[in-house]
């Protein structure tokens, strides 16, 4: 049995490591674009993959493929369109990009494949939509199949409305806001509270101070006329003893 050394074990590693990373890019690669069409008519394939989801003002990748049968001889391809249509705030139809082309010839089993980006403009969202309109003919040996003008609509890229998104977290944000300006309004109120209750105990103690302080006053007033009283009734006691005539032994 073969063992490995250090420096093989370290590349296998490497090489793990890498093959992990190239099939997480794939997967990546695969989810950011999506089939959107992908139909057989008279001696033709045709398919269309894109971008899965955008946002206003980035660009969307399209592919379109078109694949002659293998049964078919010959493909005549007098005019091909595809349109890439927006909705101006989800409603108003525009033109996001158009892919065209004609004059051209497929044989068996040949393809030709278109890959072009487009912006979204602004104010665009929801759905995209896509129209293929198409003039070709197809010939099985030597048998001609005119097919005539064709027009197929479907729809694609989905546009996040981040318009709607930016009000939501405007919204979101003013809701917090409101919550802290209610907090804050319940913390002054119940500091208000607080004030207002020191305030009537204050008032409170200052009406007692204050019938306290008229009592005092009204004693103090009884005194002093008691005081007055008392004086004048001393000086007229010691003048009418004063005054009083002395008896002689």
């Amino acid at each position: 049995m073969n063992r490995l050394t250090k420096p093989s074990l370290m590349l296998l590693i490497c090489a793990l490591t890498l093959a992990v990373a190239a099939t997480s890019k794939a997967q990546a690669a695969d989810t950011d674009v999506k089939t959107f069409f992908n139909s057989e008519i008279t001696g033709l394939t045709i398919q269309v993959n894109a971008t899965a989801e955008a946002v206003p003002n980035e660009n969307i990748t399209v592919i379109l493929a078109l694949t002659a049968k293998s049964d078919v001889t010959f493909i005549n391809m007098t005019y091909l369109s595809l349109g890439i249509h927006g909705f101006l705030n989800g409603t108003e139809k525009t033109v996001m990009g158009n892919i065209t082309d004609g004059n051209f010839s497929l044989v068996a089993s040949s393809s030709k494949i278109y890959n072009e980006s487009f912006v979204v403009p602004q104010y665009v969202w929801d759905v995209t939509y896509g129209e293929i309109n198409l003039t070709y003919s197809a010939t099985y040996g030597p048998v001609l199949v005119n097919s005539g003008q064709l027009t197929i609509g479907f729809t694609m890229t989905h546009v996040k409305n981040v318009y709607v998104q930016d009000l939501e977290t405007q919204l979101q944000n003013l809701n917090k806001t409101y919550g802290q300006l209610s907090d804050a309004y319940h913390n002054l109120a119940n500091a208000f509270d607080q004030l207002n209750q020191s305030y009537l105990q204050l008032e409170k103690n200052y009406t007692s101070l204050r019938d306290s302080a008229n009592d005092l006053d009204s004693t103090r007033r009884i005194a002093v006329v008691l005081g007055i009283t008392t004086a004048f009734f001393v000086a007229t006691t010691v003048y009418v003893v004063m005054r009083r005539p002395r008896e002689h032994w």
